[in-house]
């Protein structure tokens, strides 16, 4: 049986007394409608989804088992810990914000350089720069809650974390808001009348189911790594997955 969430609204506000038998007026979301496109999606697109899977196991296994990569590995983690939360930033917007763009633009999907094109690439830099420091922060947060180890409990505990309570509120929530402020001028007056919760259901939910079958592997396979790897194994996931969830919210044929 499909499960509905209900959201009702009063009718009007006329002073005559409403028909009994229609006295709201509700608006049912069906959660198996809500999945429909992310399910499309991973269909159409899970080449690309397990070919990336693939590259993440094979660096794992190389920073394993390859010590020129260790070293090179080494290298990156020793500029983050240098760059901090700036290094956070910049590399996060250039590749959830710029990289995208870039391909769209190499591959043919979208060749159209104009102002709006740019403005459209300044605003996603400057959220994803946000958002590689708030992902940096937790990242560091869940080390100091589970430890810096790659034991199997310690990587489900941060996994779980990761994608069942910061993924669904701030990874995707905040993003969502984000676009959808901008959509709306950049009034915060709009945006309060138009978010609610039947409306952050839809939007979120349309992109879990896709977001999950990605990044459940590859964050088990970043959480194996070192936490000084995790950011940087994070953000280069991020860069392909920003491909991906283009084509989803494009409707783009792969």
């Amino acid at each position: 049986m499909t499960e509905v969430v209900t959201t009702c609204s009063p009718a009007g506000s006329s002073t005559a007394s409403p028909p009994a038998a229609a006295p709201r007026v509700c608006d049912r979301l069906s959660w198996r409608a809500i999945a429909a496109p992310g399910a499309k999606a991973i269909l159409r697109l899970w080449k690309p989804f397990v070919v990336i899977q693939f590259c993440g196991l094979a660096v794992v296994l190389a920073y394993f088992h390859v010590p020129a990569f260790n070293a090179f590995c080494g290298h990156l983690a020793t500029l983050k810990a240098q760059g901090g939360f700036l290094f956070s930033a910049v590399v996060m917007s250039v590749a959830s914000g710029f990289v995208p763009e870039l391909m769209k633009y190499l591959t043919g999907v979208d060749r159209v350089v104009d102002r709006r094109r740019w403005r459209n690439i300044a605003f996603a830099m400057a959220l994803f720069a946000v958002s590689g420091v708030f992902c940096d922060a937790f990242y560091r947060l869940l080390t100091i809650v589970f430890g810096d180890n790659n034991r199997p409990l310690t990587v489900l505990a941060k996994v779980a974390c990761d994608q069942f309570a910061f993924t669904p509120t701030f990874g995707l929530g905040t993003i969502a808001l984000a676009y959808a402020w901008r959509a709306e001028r950049y009034s915060l007056k709009a945006l309060y009348h138009n978010a609610s919760l039947r409306w952050y259901i839809r939007i979120v939910g349309r992109l879990a189911v896709p977001c999950w079958i990605y990044w459940i592997p590859m964050a088990s396979l970043m959480y194996v790594l070192p936490s000084s790897l995790t950011f940087v194994f994070g953000a280069t996931a991020a860069a392909a997955s920003s491909l991906i969830f283009i084509a989803v919210a494009s409707g783009e044929k792969g």
